[in-house]
């Protein structure tokens, strides 16, 4: 058996001992908490960034202080110091080398796994796994974007403060797909409800209300558009608002990183209907055969 087929077996035994490892600690996790059916699992590789970074910390220090004391020409040390400063300098780089490069080949190994009934997370530098069921989650934040812009992963977030982050190193885009169509039919109505009561809705650095949208600048400032002056809406990709004023005037408002940003694109698309404004989409992908996008 040639090489290259005796590592491909071995990669390939690896993987089935890991599915089979994620679908026992998923089925205890699933038992244990009551999650319902197990949709799939995905694990995710992470180098330990703080070991490069202290690594990287050490490799510093160590050509700083050899560049210092050697660098000027005009002062003498003694025999020791002329030993002993090179030797703590090249210890602390090659231990800075050496943590990084552990660093890099070490990873953090994070398991996810989807049930009908809500995600679990489980970090192995963490002694209990993350657990979020769809009705406690109260906000989907839009962090990751595939190369066309479209949302492909985001941080869940539920009442008591759980976070799960669903990464693009999972391989999982349909999830998003799917935090949509479990999460709108409840959020977005009470976006709606609120905006209707005349809350002000933050997005960022800006709020719909029912005068208009206010751009809050960053001296604190507020600046309003008017319904009345908005002539059209686009809504560009899944998190980016393109707002026409009539000839080349144009708003752009990015709903990327902000709580619920998909579904407060569709509290604007709520509020421009109300104001007879027509609202378009564009550059929105297709996910598991549905329409990805608010």
């Amino acid at each position: 058996m040639s090489r290259r087929k005796e590592r491909k077996r071995r990669w390939e035994a690896e993987q089935e001992r890991q599915h089979a490892e994620d679908l026992a600690q998923a089925g205890r996790i699933g038992a244990d908490f009551g999650l319902g059916e197990l949709r799939t699992t995905a694990r995710y590789k992470q180098a330990r960034s703080g070991w490069i970074f202290l690594g990287g910390m050490f490799v510093a220090i160590g050509g700083l202080v050899t560049g210092v004391a050697f660098g000027a020409a005009d002062v003498r040390y003694t025999l020791a110091a002329e030993v002993a400063v090179p030797a703590a300098s090249a210890g602390a780089v090659l231990l800075g080398a050496q943590l990084m490069r552990t660093g890099a080949r070490t990873r953090a190994v994070r398991q996810l796994f989807w049930y009908s009934g809500g995600l679990a997370q489980q970090n192995l530098d963490e002694p209990e796994p993350r657990v979020l069921r769809w009705e406690e989650v109260d906000s989907f934040t839009p962090l990751i974007y595939d190369d066309s812009g479209c949302v492909a992963g985001g941080r869940l977030r539920g009442r008591t403060g759980t976070e799960i982050t669903v990464s693009l190193g999972y391989g999982l885009r349909y999830l998003v797909g799917e935090a949509d169509r479990m999460l709108a039919d409840r959020l977005v109505p009470e976006l709606v409800g609120a905006y209707e009561a005349g809350e002000p809705i933050a997005a960022g650095q800006w709020r719909i209300g029912q005068a208009g949208l206010t751009r809050v600048r960053g001296d604190g400032r507020e600046a309003l558009t008017p319904w009345r002056d908005i002539r059209t809406i686009e809504q560009r990709r899944d998190c980016e608002l393109t707002i026409g004023l009539g000839g080349r005037r144009r708003r752009t408002i990015s709903l990327a990183g902000v709580p619920n940003g998909m579904f407060i694109a569709r509290l604007v698309e709520h509020a421009a209907g109300q104001n007879g404004i027509p609202v378009t989409r564009s550059g929105h992908k297709q996910v598991g055969g549905e329409e990805h996008g608010s």
